[in-house]
Formats: structure tokens, sequence, C-alpha cells
């Protein structure tokens, strides 16, 4: 019975061991509305101060073990951070929430008041009547140049 218990408690270690190990974890950084790739967006394992970047697919390579702490961030989208565990997947994905930029409030007016259309029409009037002087002293000029 000594030996049962010395055998399992050995293979939980070696069990242990070997799940502690640091592996290259793949994965994909993604918006998470769109589901669109990520290009740029910087991965950090922060345990052991690591950090890759993205590819124009989103795609990056990053050592981890167990309980290391990954976070994800990229321009324009809000940062996430996640625990890696054995339990995943050998490809992860990362969605990102695009941040959200408030803009302040604008007030937009249209329409013509009455001075604005009383000013167009005097703009139309005083075009045609430019149009007119122009052709009155054309015609003064070449009255001149022949004679």
């Amino acid at each position: 019975m000594r030996k049962l218990y010395i055998l399992l408690t050995a293979i939980v270690f070696s069990a242990a061991i070997a799940q502690a190990q640091r592996q290259v974890v793949s994965g994909y950084l993604k918006d998470s509305l769109t589901h669109l790739p990520i290009a740029g967006g910087s991965i950090t394992n922060t345990t052991i101060k690591q950090t890759v970047r993205s590819d124009k697919n989103g795609f990056f390579h990053i050592a981890a073990a167990p309980n290391d702490l990954i976070y994800a961030f990229a321009k324009d989208y809000q940062y996430d951070t996640l625990r890696y565990s054995i339990l995943f997947t050998d490809t992860i994905i990362i969605y990102l929430p695009p941040s959200a930029q408030m803009l302040e409030n604008v007030t937009v007016t249209a329409g013509y008041q009455k001075y604005k259309m009383d000013s167009l029409e005097r703009r139309e009037a005083f075009e045609q009547l430019r149009g007119n002087d122009c052709l009155l002293l054309l015609n003064i000029m070449r009255v001149i140049l022949v004679w």
C-alpha cells in the first residue's frame, strides 16, 4: 500500500511539473464587435515580461505557463487580461472591445432666414448687373477703337 501511495504521489508531482513548464502559445487578437483581426496589437506575458505584436492577420506566438498573466492591448481598443491555463486550446482568441470615444454635443441648424434670402436675391441681381456692365464696357471699347 505504501508503494502505491508513493507511486501516485510521484505521478501527481511529475504531472504538475510537466504542466508548469512554459510552452509557446499561439493565438489571434480580434475585434469583439466585428471579429476582424487586429494588426499590430501588443500581447504581453507579465510574468516573464515578454511582449509580442500581432501580425496583419491578428496572429501571435508567446511563451506561457499555467497561471501566467497575459495582457493584450491595441490602439483604439480597450485592454484585456487573462490568466493562462492548461485548459485553453492550442490556439487562443483574445477579443478586444473598441474604446468608446465620446464627442461633445453639437447643435446643427439649417434653413434660410429672411435676411439670407434677401442677400441671395441681391447677389443674383448684382451678378446680372455686373455681366451687363461688362458687356456695356466692351461695346464702348469697340466703338472707341472703331472710331
